[in-house]
């Protein structure tokens, strides 16, 4: 069975979806995972620092290393650029496979389970 048409001439799945919105639509579920994945990942190594500060600064004056905590809006300003780059990592990352998924028929994907 060929691909539906869209009036103006260009191919739709068989869900009724062009195929630049599969493409957006897989590219933005990407973009959402890593970026709750990196924000996961900020949060979970600040508990980290959190919980073991007491040592690690113990640790670093036996070195004769002074421990400072730097500004909150540098904190800010690092995680965010932190949670960005997680984002455009995993929206790089999946530019390739959504062009893939979207040009193949949807019950053909599901049969192949591709």
């Amino acid at each position: 069975m060929p691909p539906l048409s869209h009036p103006q001439g260009k191919p739709q799945s068989a869900i009724g979806s062009k195929q630049s919105d599969i493409v957006k639509m897989l590219l933005a579920e990407a973009c959402f995972t890593t970026g709750l994945g990196g924000l996961a990942g900020i949060i979970f190594g600040a508990t980290l620092l959190l919980v073991f500060q007491r040592s690690l600064v113990y640790y670093l004056e036996t070195l004769h290393i002074e421990f400072i905590w730097p500004a909150f809006s540098g904190l800010l300003i690092g995680s965010l650029a932190c949670a960005t780059l997680a984002m455009a990592g995993g929206l790089l990352g999946a530019v390739i496979p959504a062009v893939r998924a979207s040009s193949e028929e949807p019950y053909r994907l599901m049969q192949e389970g591709g």
